[in-house]
């Protein structure tokens, strides 16, 4: 089963401005990629449940998600920068 993944504007602002200001751009455009594959083809085998919100940290990226499975939809709250530390 496939997943429609969506997230707000201000969540995808959220990104964007994560990309622009990353010194590896290539990076976070891999795990954005690698995020959106999972939670398309599988949302509720990957990461962490915390109530009805689940975490996944695909690095340098986390993001939080809802899934609705009668809707077969992922919902993205939000994204985080985890940089690594020096």
């Amino acid at each position: 089963m496939h997943f429609t993944v969506t997230a707000s504007s201000k969540v995808l602002d959220q990104l964007a401005l994560i990309w622009i200001e990353a010194t590896d751009r290539d990076a976070i455009t891999q795990a954005a990629n690698e995020i959106d594959s999972r939670l398309r083809n599988s949302p509720l085998e990957h990461g962490e449940a915390h109530g009805d919100v689940r975490t996944l940290a695909v690095g340098p990226l986390k993001v939080s998600y809802m899934v609705s499975v009668d809707d077969c939809l992922v919902s993205i709250k939000e994204f985080v920068y985890e940089q690594e530390q020096s």
